[in-house]
């Protein structure tokens, strides 16, 4: 019932211990490898799997929004999610939060908090598991991000519905998705952990500059404030801010 997409590039290290989390569930109707130009034996580990349900890919090398949406695109189930190629599912994720969306039609996602692993796997902090549950539909279309998109499970017709992720974006394209998709429909969430996320440097999140992380975090709430005034943001009349130069401090 469920498609699940996972960009990966030189992940060799983790992405069995990944494959093998999302492998666990009972809904996985399929998981969708993107090996992106990968350099190492990423795809050689994948390889190992003899899963009928796995289905590998090659990326173009056009960045993480193009590789996500070559997996969307793929997808044949009514229900789509993502995993990062470091990091892992929780066993029952899965079933709580199809469980969940097949009770109430009218949402088009459910999303869930995390859990932060040190590289080794080691518990670091539960975030987004305060409070009641509740919907969050106007705080996303605010431009105020709740959880990480890879806890959210979402209806493959509102990830179609808004053409997946944005290729401009070269990191933050989650939270720009996560905000138009709160656009798209209602979203609604747990507090209950339904993801476990790897901390290591070679992330795209640590090892893209720090000026440009921050300037795409920012511009993705500014371009939700663009939409929720005037109906279009500055990428959808084509006028972009300029990007800030590279800077040499890379990581945190």
């Amino acid at each position: 019932k469920v498609s699940v997409v996972m960009p990966a590039r030189n992940a060799a290290a983790t992405i069995k211990d990944a494959i093998a989390s999302v492998l666990a569930s009972r809904e996985i109707q399929e998981l969708i490898v993107i090996n992106d130009q990968s350099t190492d034996l990423t795809a050689e580990r994948v390889r190992e799997f003899s899963d009928d349900r796995i289905r590998l890919m090659p990326g173009e090398g056009k960045g993480i929004s193009a590789a996500l949406n070559l997996g969307f695109t793929a997808a044949n189930a009514d229900y789509v999610a993502r995993c990062d190629a470091d990091d892992m599912f929780p066993r029952d994720r899965l079933d709580w939060q199809l469980e969940w969306l097949c009770r109430h039609p009218e949402y088009v996602a459910v999303s869930g908090g995390f859990q932060s692993l040190t590289a080794r796997g080691r518990p670091v902090a539960i975030l987004a598991c305060d409070g009641a549950a509740r919907d969050v539909t106007e705080e996303l279309r605010s431009g105020r991000a709740i959880t990480h998109f890879c806890a959210w499970l979402v209806r493959r017709t509102a990830l179609r519905a808004v053409s997946g992720a944005r290729p401009w974006f070269e990191t933050a394209e989650d939270l720009d998705l996560m905000y138009r998709l709160a656009e798209a429909g209602l979203v609604w969430h747990e507090p209950r952990v339904a993801y476990h996320y790897r901390l290591h440097d070679a992330s795209i999140t640590h090892s893209t500059a720090n000026n440009r992380r921050v300037f795409f975090e920012a511009t993705a709430s500014a371009f939700a404030a663009q939409r929720r005034t005037g109906g279009k943001d500055d990428l959808d009349r084509c006028c972009p801010p300029e990007l800030p130069r590279e800077d040499a401090q890379a990581k945190k």
